[in-house]
């Protein structure tokens, strides 16, 4: 209403579309809680992830490889190598 005359004004939601202000509030809050139950639910969902991730990564097994002979390997595939070597000269 402005000076005198009556302003007409369109819905921005069809869905309330013939109900009256109290129905309309009614229906925004419960929109805003099933916002809010979804909001939680995302967020349990994510953490239900995190920790099943941390679980399957604690239940890993964590294997070093064997030290204790390196040397011994490394010496042998020497000999191997310089053996491979000696073979494909004489080829």
């Amino acid at each position: 209403y402005e000076n005198g005359t009556y302003s007409a004004f369109d819905l921005a939601q069809k869905a309330y579309l013939g109900k009256s202000l109290a129905e309309i509030a009614d229906a925004q809050q419960q929109e805003k809680i099933e916002r809010t139950d979804w909001k939680k639910q995302e967020l349990q969902a994510q953490l239900d992830l995190m920790s099943d991730i941390q679980a399957i990564a604690d239940g890993s097994e964590r294997t070093m490889p064997d030290r204790s002979n390196i040397s011994r390997q490394i010496q042998r595939n020497r000999s191997t190598a310089r053996k491979q070597e000696s073979v494909s000269l004489m080829d």
